[in-house]
């Protein structure tokens, strides 16, 4: 629903003063799109709806395939390299299925957009450590750190940004905790 202005008395105000209407115009016009907020926002909103997607897999898998590129690849040092749907869902839904509650960190986030970016479309790097704290089903408390690089892309006005390409590698390894 678009709201129309023109009746407002704010615009009726500012048409009795053209110098008013004239300054405010200018201050438009100078305002310029922040690419890199936008950049890394995009990124922080990916990162967080990644992290909400995979701990609650069989509720939110539909988010999950928002999510994904129709050409995404997962990478990882223990099951290689997932490049449909069917195989990510089954990896993902085999962790979360063993989690009852999870804790993630994200630290040392970094968003870049790669040089095939253009002003309505953006190619972005993302890298990033989580750590991981959870308790399992069983109460068997565990914690890893991984290092995560992320390939997203995102089209200026669409509601999620689709994993192209995700890797990530322990810095920490999983470790069960007494």
């Amino acid at each position: 629903m678009e709201f129309d202005y023109s009746g407002s008395s704010f615009i009726k105000g500012l048409e009795k003063n053209k110098n008013n209407y004239f300054a405010l115009k200018k201050i438009v016009e100078s305002l310029s799109f922040d690419d890199e907020t936008y950049i890394y926002n995009r990124g922080k909103k990916f990162a967080y709806y990644w992290l909400y997607s995979i701990e609650d897999l069989p509720h939110t898998i539909e988010n999950f395939y928002n999510i994904l590129d129709d050409n995404f690849e997962i990478t990882t040092v223990a099951i290689g390299t997932i490049s449909d749907r069917e195989n990510a869902i089954n990896w993902i839904d085999s962790i979360s299925r063993t989690i009852r509650y999870n804790y993630h960190d994200i630290e040392s986030f970094t968003a870049t957009a790669t040089p095939e970016s253009t002003k309505d479309h953006f190619i972005i790097e993302l890298n990033m450590v989580i750590s991981w704290a959870s308790i399992g089903i069983t109460g068997t408390r565990m914690s890893a750190k991984n290092r995560y690089e992320i390939i997203i892309e995102s089209n200026l006005g669409d509601e999620y940004s689709s994993l192209r390409k995700l890797k990530f590698a322990p810095v920490e390894s999983f470790e069960v905790l007494k």
